[in-house]
């Protein structure tokens, strides 16, 4: 089969370290006994008693900002003045560690995306301590554990149902016109690139820009994944599930650095509500549930118009064929992008002209100069 070289793996010089440390476990003979059917009875059993808990509860302390009585009001639950002392401590806790990674994402925004020339060990040190911050964050979801017992019933999530007319209101057009719900945008937002940092498998780095659905009215950051060596690799825009935030933990299970390693370029867009896109008082992933029926449609319409912005991006970039995929609720989105009503779309960019279709197996480009 023919297509690009594999990259040679980095050996010299500082680079970010490889985060599949589940990976390469599930890679080993205890693998074979992990990937059985009663791991995901096991897998499922501990999202509804730990994992949603301990995030509404967390999510609880981003709204209260260190406030108890807030906190109970924000779960919610019934205040309990034994709890107290040691929910002030949790809090305190918890706002230590956001005050640290709120810190280090501020440095790593400057430096990623208004600066330039920054000497690649920095670069690696910034990066490396940006991650670990922002996974000591999301692990103070422990310091909140004693609220589990005592026979409270801690909700999974906080729902906010939206009424029947709310949707209509939102998405009503939807019912005449569906493809419009999820077309390109008329005019791609411009895209801008941070500063490249040396990766385990090529060089790694950030795009971002304005989300182009005005539902989101927030900023889209995607990591690229590039091949070193590689001239015009292919591409591939790989989605993440709900709840699933790779650019703020360690250890998950990640494929991305064995295909960067096959030579195909990587870019990981973070979805709407996850990651540097969580609304207040929620944690990722949340709003998706919460919001039902109206969550899932506003996740879809947002996905497809900012995957069809990387898509433009892609072939602007690199000449080599673009793909789209990812797990559970992405590939969803990926077989929407393929499988939907075609739909034309002309948009305009920075000295040029670009007509969208989708249909098919993907999104064309036509490019007129």
């Amino acid at each position: 089969m023919n297509g690009p070289a594999p990259t040679p793996p980095l050996k010299t010089g500082p680079r970010l370290r490889e985060e599949d440390t589940a990976a390469r476990l599930l890679r080993t003979p205890l693998g074979a006994l992990i990937a059985r059917p009663w791991f995901d009875a096991l897998a499922t059993r501990a999202l509804g008693r730990w994992f949603f808990p301990l995030s509404r509860l967390w999510a609880a302390a981003r709204a209260a900002e260190g406030s108890v009585d807030r906190f109970f009001a924000e779960v919610p639950m019934a205040p309990e003045p034994a709890l107290v002392p040691r929910l002030e401590i949790a809090l305190r806790r918890f706002e230590a560690a956001r005050e640290a990674v709120n810190a280090t994402e501020r440095h790593w925004r400057r430096t990623f995306f208004r600066e330039s020339g920054t000497a690649p060990y920095h670069l690696v040190a910034i990066e490396s301590a940006r991650r670990d911050c922002r996974n000591h964050y999301n692990t103070t979801r422990r310091h909140f554990r004693f609220l589990l017992g005592g026979g409270r019933k801690i909700p999974l999530v906080r729902w906010e149902i939206p009424s029947p007319a709310e949707v209509e209101e939102a998405f009503g057009y939807a019912l005449d016109d569906p493809a419009r719900a999820f077309a390109p945008p008329e005019t791609m937002p411009a895209v801008r690139e941070s500063q490249r940092v040396p990766g385990p498998a090529g060089d790694e780095y950030w795009l971002r820009f304005p989300s182009p659905v005005a539902r989101m009215g927030d900023d889209v950051f995607a990591r690229v994944f590039e091949p070193r060596g590689a001239a015009n690799p292919p591409t591939l825009i790989f989605g993440h599930g709900v709840c699933v935030e790779f650019d703020h933990w360690h250890g998950l299970v990640d494929e991305v650095y064995d295909l960067c390693r096959a030579g195909i370029r990587v870019i990981r867009p973070e979805a709407p509500w996850h990651g540097r896109r969580v609304p207040d008082g929620r944690y990722g992933g949340e709003a998706f549930m919460s919001r039902a029926p109206i969550g899932p449609i506003d996740i879809f319409s947002a996905e497809l118009p900012e995957w069809a912005v990387l898509i433009d991006w892609a072939r602007r970039t690199c000449n080599g064929p673009v793909a789209v995929g990812g797990s559970r609720t992405p590939r969803r989105t990926a077989s929407w992008r393929g499988s939907g009503a075609p739909t034309r779309r002309r948009v305009r960019g920075a000295g040029r002209k670009t007509t969208l279709t989708a249909g098919g197996s993907c999104w064309t480009r036509t490019v007129h100069r």
